[in-house]
């Protein structure tokens, strides 16, 4: 019988071949229209779900993701607190 280690890695590999096919590129990035504004929804992880070059590209706008979702979570707990 597998170990629970390797049962997990296993599923880690499964589910990284499952979901490779929508993997945001810099090679993708470059079909958007010339205006497009890619903003990767934290937590993101560099050279999984978003490549290391589309992390890099001109339009990825990381930095200002994290900003935005920093203004929704101060919302919330505003309104959670009121």
């Amino acid at each position: 019988m597998p170990s629970a280690g390797a049962a997990h890695e296993a599923d880690q590999v499964r589910i990284a071949a499952l979901f490779a096919p929508y993997r945001i590129t810099a090679n993708r990035l470059r079909l958007a229209a010339p205006e497009v504004l890619f903003l990767p929804c934290p937590p993101v992880h560099r050279g999984e779900e978003v490549s290391a070059d589309a992390m890099e590209a001109a339009c990825c706008r990381v930095y200002e993701a994290k900003n935005y979702l920093l203004h929704a979570q101060n919302a919330l707990l505003l309104s959670l607190l009121a």
